[in-house]
């Protein structure tokens, strides 16, 4: 956590960020941000001068194969004149790590269903359908298509009660729904195989 005067200077400086910071002397305080934060840092540089000038600026920048994210506001006096800019840096390298492995796996993941030409679908309390990735193509719908019975009437009338009962006893005794049935598409009629597990307790079940 920073404070910097109209001076350019630091009046606050406060955090474990500096320690890792070559060549910081001893009293942070009193020095200038362009003594502190030059070179591959610019990009504080810049934030300080700009929040001076009375915005708000995030940065995002990379220090010794640290991600670092800076956000910067300008504090004003009564008159609403800016006297200081106050800064917050938060080290956010484990958070890009996760986020950038979240990412991955979901694309291998869309690939996976992709080539297998398999859907996933999510089924909430009042019949509301979350689909993912080719289950619409699959029932021949809309990809916004949401409601259950969009879904229902896309299968074949002679499976539709197989598939009703599959649902109701799963919502009710938390049983796997595990069904076989035809859909019916504008194009051509295909059996599906559909599986499925109960999520969450009897006062908010879902399908998966």
């Amino acid at each position: 956590i920073t404070l910097v005067d109209e001076s350019f200077r630091y009046r606050l400086a406060r955090g474990e960020l500096f320690d890792r910071l070559p060549e910081v002397p001893e009293s942070v305080e009193g020095a200038k941000v362009s003594d502190l934060m030059s070179g591959d840092r610019d990009e504080f540089v810049e934030a300080y001068h700009r929040t001076l000038d009375g915005e708000s600026v995030t940065t995002e920048t990379t220090v010794d194969d640290r991600v670092l994210v800076h956000r910067t506001h300008p504090v004003s006096d009564d008159d609403g004149n800016v006297r200081a800019a106050i800064g917050v840096t938060q080290d956010i390298t484990e958070q890009e790590a996760r986020e950038r492995e979240l990412r991955e796996t979901k694309q291998r993941l869309h690939i996976a269903l992709e080539e297998t030409e398999t859907g996933v679908w999510v089924l909430e309390d009042g019949d509301t359908v979350g689909p993912f990735r080719t289950i619409t193509e699959l029932f021949g719908v809309d990809p916004d298509a949401d409601s259950l019975e969009r879904y229902v009437e896309r299968i074949h009338p002679a499976d539709r009660q197989a598939v009703a009962e599959q649902i109701r006893t799963a919502r009710e005794d938390g049983e796997r729904f595990d069904v076989e049935f035809r859909v019916q598409t504008e194009d051509c009629e295909r059996w599906i195989y559909g599986r499925g597990k109960v999520l969450g307790d009897t006062d908010g079940r879902r399908i998966v």
